[in-house]
């Protein structure tokens, strides 16, 4: 009798993850095509958010300067419970629908940048003559090296999904361009390598600049 009792507790149980994962996809795939037919308005768009709190599922609509300030007070709160590079995660993770992060220690000219505006973990190194850049270059390239990330070129051969780096000249300046693709592990230690190793500044002042 007990097993014929347990049975029914199972199956409703799984009836109810069922529906919750399936209305869980279908917000997520929502959100989705609104992204893509919308993402191009980088800091006008709107934002569709779905989480599963519990057995609860909530659903919340915000503009974009909303959603920033949504995500920076679930930030402030994380950098006091988490190491530097679990915070680096974190954000690059918690982040990955804005449009842009840029991580420095207390010293806003020396930092490092992630364009996430079309959806890939992309970390974007302007070299411009005012803002002292160029000389950390080498320095920088030798980080990317050591990760084992390499420059991708016209007649290079890139491993698909592996990450890799683009130099594009614009004239008046130039960028260097890191996708970490499927490996946020190397953005990560790219991000805390450059602040402490290269910039010599304490990952412990790190700050963020998030839109």
């Amino acid at each position: 009798m007990k097993k014929n009792q347990i049975e029914p507790k199972k199956i409703s149980v799984i009836i109810k993850d069922l529906i919750i994962d399936s209305a869980v996809f279908c917000v997520n795939t929502y959100y989705k095509i609104v992204w893509f037919f919308t993402h191009k308005d980088y800091f006008n768009r709107k934002h569709l958010e779905v989480t599963l709190e519990g057995i609860n599922l909530k659903i919340r609509w915000f503009s974009h300067d909303e959603y920033i300030n949504h995500k920076l007070n679930i930030l402030n709160d994380a950098k006091t419970k988490l190491e530097t590079d679990e915070f680096v995660t974190f954000v690059l993770s918690e982040c990955r629908h804005c449009v842009y992060v840029i991580f420095n220690c207390k010293n806003k000219d020396r930092f490092v940048q992630f364009w996430l505006g079309d959806g890939k973990l992309m970390a974007d190194w302007p070299i411009l003559e005012k803002n002292g850049m160029k000389k950390y270059k080498y320095a920088m390239l030798g980080v990317l090296n050591e990760l084992d990330i390499h420059e991708k070129t016209t007649d290079s051969f890139q491993v698909k999904r592996l990450p890799y780096y683009v130099l594009n000249d614009h004239g008046s300046y130039k960028t260097y361009e890191m996708y970490f693709n499927d490996f946020p592990e190397k953005a990560t230690q790219f991000v805390c390598t450059m602040l402490r190793d290269v910039y010599g500044q304490k990952l412990e002042d790190i700050e963020l600049i998030l839109q």
